[in-house]
Formats: structure tokens, sequence, C-alpha cells
């Protein structure tokens, strides 16, 4: 009797609650500055994996110097994005045994 007592107490609370509406910060204001977090969480794992795995953490450096940040998590989402493009291109490189994209033609 109690237990159904408490079901029905709940349920009604359940019934009565008003949902809070909240807004996450990347939906607000310019979409390009913010990612959602999963992205964003995906974009900093797979940076990491990279970097580590290939040993290109001055690629990082550099990125963060230029950004004027001191962390990855700093960066924008454009910018995050940015970063993970060029270590997969580095990484596609190394894979085939290429030079680096930017690197002048071999003689």
């Amino acid at each position: 009797m109690a237990d159904q007592r408490w079901v029905a107490q709940v349920r009604d609370l359940l019934r009565d609650s008003v949902p809070v509406e909240h807004q996450t910060p990347y939906l607000q204001g310019d979409s390009s500055e913010y990612a959602p977090p999963a992205r964003r969480s995906y974009d900093v794992a797979e940076i990491d994996r990279i970097a580590t795995w290939y040993g290109l953490q001055r690629e990082i450096t550099w990125t963060l110097a230029a950004a004027d940040v001191r962390r990855v998590e700093d960066l924008s989402g454009d910018q995050l994005a940015q970063l993970r493009r060029r270590l997969r291109q580095l990484e596609d490189c190394l894979q085939n045994g290429l030079g680096p994209p930017d690197a002048p033609p071999g003689i």
C-alpha cells in the first residue's frame, strides 16, 4: 500500500513539474564560434592521438601560439577543426611515406 502511495506521489510530481528550458552556449550567437561539446571532445581526442602517435606536438604548439591561447580546449570550433584536418593530413602523408604537404618538392 505504501509503495502505491509513493508511486502516485512521484507520478503527481512528474506531471506537475515544468521543464526548465536551457540554452547551450554553442546554440547562442554565431554558430561557427562553438562546436557541440561531443564534437569538440572528439576533435581534442583525435588531435591528442595523432600528435602523440606521430610526435607532432610542435604542430599543436604552433597553432596555439598563432591563436594566442594556452590550451587546445581554448581554441574556437573552427580553429579546432582546422588543427584536426592539418594533423590528419600529416598523418596521411606519414602513413604513405610522403613528406609534409607544405614542404618543397624533393630532388
